[in-house]
């Protein structure tokens, strides 16, 4: 809408310099167009994910009554006053009243927008034993395994570290999270027997001697299917 109009603004200057407003009006003219086009992109992007939230019920709604319409509306009012008279941004308080509305809406939706998003974010992100798989990674097991939660973890951290996210980021955090949650149900630190953890310890500080490959170890072993990844070699 704002762009369209930016785009006649030579046309519509030319009535001003019929009127010996001149150069300086242009310009200004300029200045005042570029920061309402600003103004409606922070608007609309803010209320447009705060919109999302509600529909989507990503917290209880009672968090996020905030109506962006009469700030939108406003906008539109000023810049339909602009397009019948190039001069009504310049004069008055038509302007200056408008931007501080749509302004303090601004502010009001980022805010909002940012604390939803991150308290959506800090319950969706699956947050396993990161020491289990470092001593998994050491004793050389499961490293597909462990590249793929890498991978969903940091792709995850990328979008949650936004102010905010399209619908269409939203949608792949959300299955980007479902996977996740798949990825940690093989690898978990609370079914690894002390006896496990003793044994790969020892394999990863130079070699476990074999009173510490009892049979819940080799059981254990077997049941991952990292058996074959471990050789017997004399000390």
């Amino acid at each position: 809408m704002i762009v369209e109009k930016a785009q006649k603004l030579t046309d519509l200057t030319e009535r001003l310099r019929a009127g010996q407003r001149g150069q300086d009006h242009k310009e200004a003219l300029e200045t005042r167009l570029i920061g309402l086009a600003r103004l409606e992109d922070d608007l609309r992007a803010a209320a447009a994910f705060l919109e999302v939230a509600r529909r989507r019920k990503l917290i209880e709604t009672a968090g996020i009554q905030i109506d962006s319409t009469t700030a939108i509306a406003r906008l539109k009012e000023l810049l339909e006053k602009f397009a019948a008279d190039p001069a009504s941004i310049i004069s008055g308080n038509a302007y200056r009243d408008t931007v501080k509305l749509v302004g303090d809406t601004i502010e009001i939706c980022k805010v909002t927008a940012t604390t939803v998003w991150r308290d959506y974010t800090a319950t969706k992100i699956e947050r396993g034993s990161w020491e289990l798989l470092d001593l998994y990674e050491k004793a050389g097991l499961f490293y597909g395994e462990i590249t793929r939660l890498r991978e969903l973890t940091s792709r995850l951290n990328t979008l949650a570290s936004k102010p905010w996210v399209t619908e269409e980021e939203l949608e792949t955090f959300e299955r980007t999270s479902v996977d996740l949650k798949q990825a940690w149900r093989g690898i978990r630190a609370d079914d690894l027997p002390a006896s496990v953890r003793r044994f790969l310890v020892a394999c990863h500080q130079g070699g476990a001697t074999l009173d510490l490959l009892i049979p819940e170890v080799m059981e254990w072993l077997k049941a991952k299917h990292v058996a074959q990844h471990f050789r017997i070699r004399p000390g």
